[in-house]
């Protein structure tokens, strides 16, 4: 009779690893994508700054013009459009460093579910082995009665 069997896997260690290592990128991913939407809105916000101070200034440039207001305007708009730039400086940046991060984590997962799928087929091959030798031991006692039985006569 068969005694309880359990399917035992040599690599379930590697297989935390990369799972461990799967998640760590996906981290990796969320926290660029994170400084990703802060930067984009930060950029939304420059813009929307910008458009308004493009409609101040030519607000102030009907009826009596202040010269001293329309040169504090324009400067103030010439920072912006300057941190603007700097920030698609930036943006672009992140974008290649999330592209980069991507990739990563899609390797991580490829190497992952490599080491699964070899996990499915050792356990399927496993179990295939325990029918096996269940069946083996079932038609073994299946013998050993039959010939009990033939000992004693009709």
């Amino acid at each position: 009779m068969s005694t309880a069997r359990s399917f035992q896997f040599p690599l379930d260690p590697v297989l935390r690893q990369r799972k461990q290592q799967e998640q760590d990128k996906q981290r990796k991913l969320a926290e660029i994508m994170r400084r990703q939407i802060a930067i984009e809105g930060r950029l939304r916000e420059i813009q929307q700054q910008i458009v308004a101070s493009k409609r101040e200034l030519s607000g102030r440039l009907s009826g009596q013009v202040d010269t001293n207001a329309i040169r504090a305007q324009a400067n103030m708009a010439m920072a912006l459009d300057v941190q603007a730039r700097q920030l698609a400086l930036e943006l672009a940046e992140v974008y290649r460093i999330a592209n980069a991060a991507r990739e990563e984590l899609i390797g991580a997962s490829k190497r992952r579910k490599s080491i699964e799928r070899l996990r499915e087929r050792r356990f399927e091959a496993w179990k295939y082995e325990l029918r096996r030798i269940e069946e083996k031991e079932s038609d073994d006692l299946t013998m050993t009665r039959i010939a009990n039985r033939g000992g004693n006569g009709p």
